[in-house]
């Protein structure tokens, strides 16, 4: 196989071409990668914000689209053929160990996880599949195998959303625009959006409703406005700004018996600074793995919010890359340039 590989930290993933696998074990799953998603956690681990530096070289990537070439006699849950999503979110089936592949350029051994997407072939653990509805094609089901899950779970298992609440978005990549996607289908008092980008809030801003109030941060004095315009004002905030101090703002605009939801991953050097003031008068924080999604059981109200979605295309920026191209796709990403880059396998 061919494969998209980190082979040093805070430099461009090295392109391999003879990559070799072993036979498949329990629980395994042989996929034909079609498309895969970048994400800010792929950004995070290239650019030494995780703690991933013992596993290199090591294969990336944690949400797909993809077909089954072949499969152990163990996994029930997908038959050959079959077109699913790939996601780092756990669902039923077996937890297989994790598969081993080696360079036959530089000889050496591979590290990989239960899902890994960027290449052309991989090796998932049947847990981590889920068959893709039939509606949705293969290059839109990319991100829900992270972004749309995530974010949409958020809103179904941790609001209570009605003509009473009001509910701000605070950070409006891939998964911040999944849950403004999913809380338009529920009647909400009021709905605001916060981005440091300007250029992405006024191109939102044409295709999503025009209820929806919409807020630049340009600088450190402005959020301090905000913060003094809709100090202790919303019912709920959802927050997946990937920074620190997205959390520590949101939680401040949040009123006394609110909800701070975040989803957040920051670089592992950042902390949370909150006043105990701002918990002891009731406000309440909660971080979200994956959107507490059990996606076996909720995934037909997640398509179903899914295949909703007006102008998906135009939303999400969606701009196609082939995996010569993937880290000019990791640089646009990182310049926020795209929403959400889509590399094709094949």
């Amino acid at each position: 196989m061919k494969a998209a590989v980190l082979e040093k930290i805070n430099f461009p993933l090295k392109i391999r071409k003879n990559i070799i696998f072993d036979n498949l074990f329990r629980g395994q799953v042989l996929i034909k990668v079609v498309y895969t998603g970048i994400c800010q956690s792929q950004i995070q681990e290239i650019y030494n914000g995780r703690q991933n530096k013992r596993y290199i070289p090591h294969l990336l990537g944690h949400e797909a689209t993809g077909i089954v070439l072949d499969k152990h006699k163990s996994v029930k849950k997908i038959k050959k053929g079959d077109k699913v999503i790939l996601s780092w979110i756990k669902s039923k089936g077996i937890q297989s160990k994790n598969p081993v592949y080696f360079c036959k350029d530089t000889k050496k051994k591979i590290n990989s996880g239960s899902v890994t997407t960027f290449s052309n072939y991989s090796i998932v653990s049947e847990n981590r599949l889920i068959k893709l509805d039939k509606e949705i094609s293969m290059k839109k089901g990319v991100i829900l195998g992270c972004a749309f899950p995530t974010g949409s779970g958020m809103i179904i298992n941790n609001t209570k959303l009605n003509k009473t609440k009001k509910i701000c978005f605070v950070g409006l990549g891939g998964v911040g625009v999944s849950a403004l996607l999913t809380a338009i289908n529920y009647e909400s008092k009021e709905i605001y959006a916060i981005d440091i980008s300007k250029k992405r809030i006024e191109h939102l801003k044409k295709y999503l409703p025009k209820k929806i109030k919409f807020i630049t941060i340009s600088n450190k004095n402005f959020q301090k406005k905000i913060v003094h315009n809709y100090k202790d004002y919303f019912d709920y905030v959802i927050e997946s700004s990937g920074k620190s101090e997205g959390i520590e703002f949101s939680l401040k605009i949040l009123n006394k018996k609110g909800s701070l939801i975040f989803a957040s991953h920051p670089n592992k050097k950042e902390k949370i600074k909150i006043n105990p003031f701002e918990l002891i008068k009731g406000k309440k924080i909660y971080g979200s793995w994956g959107g507490n999604v059990n996606y076996d059981k909720q995934k037909k109200i997640i398509f179903k919010f899914f295949k909703k979605i007006r102008n998906y295309d135009k939303i999400f920026l969606e701009k196609e890359y082939n995996l010569q191209k993937i880290n000019f796709a990791i640089q646009d990403l990182k310049q926020k340039k795209v929403l959400r880059p889509i590399v094709r396998l094949i």
